[in-house]
């Protein structure tokens, strides 16, 4: 018994040495009304840099040239996704540590996985070449 209260996956117990580059977190996005799944990219002290991953690429909201940001994910190289997927390395999401930290706190399942290293190295690189990314932020993140 004196184990589980150790153990911060049986009691929700996390911090923010829990959250990791590479680390994949569900969120419930209100706006949207459905969950999604953030990458996360990078972390500055208590800010958190993360990309989405999506099932699709919305084409009407993408440019022809903007759709090479977009990442194709198989669901049989990363095993925690539920369909192949796109990571979207157009955009950064910025949260604080906090945040993570409570979505985690809150919900069990919240941490789906790490990306594979491979894949996560190309993420990053997508990011560095990413003309719509501002230059402060990869800077602030260290993702150039």
């Amino acid at each position: 018994m004196m184990s589980n209260i150790l153990n911060p996956i049986a009691h929700n117990i996390y911090n923010s040495s829990d959250i990791r580059c590479g680390a994949v977190i569900r969120i419930f996005d209100a706006k949207a009304c459905k969950e999604k799944w953030l990458l996360i990219v990078g972390i500055a002290g208590d800010s958190v840099a993360a990309v989405r991953i999506n099932t699709t690429i919305n084409v009407h909201c993408c440019k022809v040239d903007d759709i090479a940001y977009h990442l194709p994910i198989a669901k049989k190289d990363v095993c925690f996704l539920h369909h192949d997927s796109f990571v979207d390395c157009l955009d950064l999401v910025e949260c604080g540590m906090q945040v993570i930290v409570r979505q985690l706190c809150t919900d069990s399942l919240a941490l789906r996985g790490d990306m594979p290293s491979k894949k996560l190295e190309l993420v990053l690189s997508l990011i560095a070449k990413c003309p719509k990314i501002k230059p402060t932020q990869k800077e602030k993140y260290k993702l150039l």
